[in-house]
């Protein structure tokens, strides 16, 4: 057995975070997508290891014995709620953003990642997956679907926001409402579920009041996110990769009005919890017969961290997407996603 001593680098910077003595930035989406591709284990154990707890295989935070921290960010297992690497910084550590990109950026660009990989394979080795009762904050929201009930409010709260306002395809809805794929909390958000054996493993809750963008997701597996797949599929070749639910919705629209290319059979549709491309990696564990990923992220002018990310997956062929977007900007106006080209051709304003 080797004797030698596994250190990790010095943190340097914590009493300038802490004094807010450092140059602030205008900070970006595409600089926020950045920095939350750091790994979240190594980044809390560099800054303040003290902070964490290490019991039955699982790191949690001290302070908050339900708040468990994995590579991809941190899971609230009493809500079942996910936290990006900033998220995390600002919700449970009580950074403003400033300080939370401030410490990610300076742990992406200035910690050397293989010492700190190998620190905490060290300290920490055999992480297992989140405690079962994540499960149930899921399954209450199937037990409370509002769109169940027999008032018709929320049916009609539903069809205005996503028809009316973002231009989804009316029959599109309703397919998804039937089949349980979408259903809407008690404070009128809508969930999209993802299924494991009947059971909820992952809700993506958006808000439907138009103004005000909200998007929250819960996760009784780590990585899962929503995944629709039609009835009749049975062997997955293909998988189109979005943003957000929404973004997802409004392309199988598009298809619908011959705006977008038609799928080919043997295709499902996934979604990246904030950009976390472990996600798509979960789902091609899972589907081991994909042979071709195409990419339907948003119409940004420089190429992303999450496609170069995907750019560097093996086995699989690469399709970016984004070309039908970029054409439809030059043919009209500037499009940044999917649900903007949608609600164009159709007049609306989201």
């Amino acid at each position: 057995m080797s004797c030698i001593s596994i250190t990790k680098p010095e943190n340097q910077i914590l009493q300038r975070v802490l004094s807010k003595s450092f140059k602030k930035e205008k900070i970006t989406h595409n600089m926020m997508d950045l920095v939350n591709q750091c790994n979240m284990i190594q980044l809390a154990v560099w800054w303040q290891e003290e902070l964490l707890c290490y019991e039955e295989m699982r790191i949690r935070l001290k302070a908050q014995p339900h708040c468990f921290l994995y590579s991809e960010g941190c899971y609230d297992a009493s809500t079942g709620r996910f936290f990006n690497v900033l998220e995390t910084l600002q919700t449970h550590y009580g950074y403003d953003i400033q300080q939370a990109y401030y410490i990610a950026n300076y742990f992406l660009t200035k910690i050397q990642k293989e010492k700190m990989k190998n620190y905490v394979e060290d300290r920490y080795p055999q992480l297992i997956d989140l405690p079962d009762y994540t499960k149930q904050p899921l399954r209450e929201i199937l037990e409370n679907d509002q769109l169940q009930m027999k008032d018709g409010k929320s049916l009609t709260r539903t069809y205005a926001y996503l028809h009316n306002t973002r231009g989804i395809d009316r029959d599109l809805i309703s397919h998804f409402i039937a089949h349980r794929y979408l259903a809407m909390d008690q404070r009128n958000n809508l969930c999209f579920l993802t299924y494991e054996k009947d059971d909820p493993i992952a809700v993506t809750k958006v808000g439907t009041v138009p103004d005000k963008r909200f998007v929250m997701y819960q996760n009784a597996i780590r990585n899962a996110s929503f995944v629709y797949i039609k009835k009749n599929e049975d062997i997955i070749k293909n998988v189109f990769v979005f943003e957000s639910c929404i973004e997802l919705m409004s392309y199988l629209s598009l298809i619908k009005l011959c705006l977008v290319p038609e799928v080919p059979e043997g295709s499902a549709y996934l979604v990246l919890n904030s950009l976390n491309v472990n996600c798509l990696i979960r789902f091609l564990y899972y589907h081991k017969c994909v042979e071709t990923v195409f990419c339907c992220t948003k119409n940004h002018i420089n190429q992303s961290a999450l496609i170069n990310k995907i750019n560097h997956f093996k086995g699989v062929a690469i399709q970016d997407m984004r070309y039908i977007l970029r054409d439809y900007s030059f043919a009209h106006e500037y499009v940044h996603d999917w649900n903007s080209m949608l609600c164009h051709h159709l007049k609306l304003k989201p």
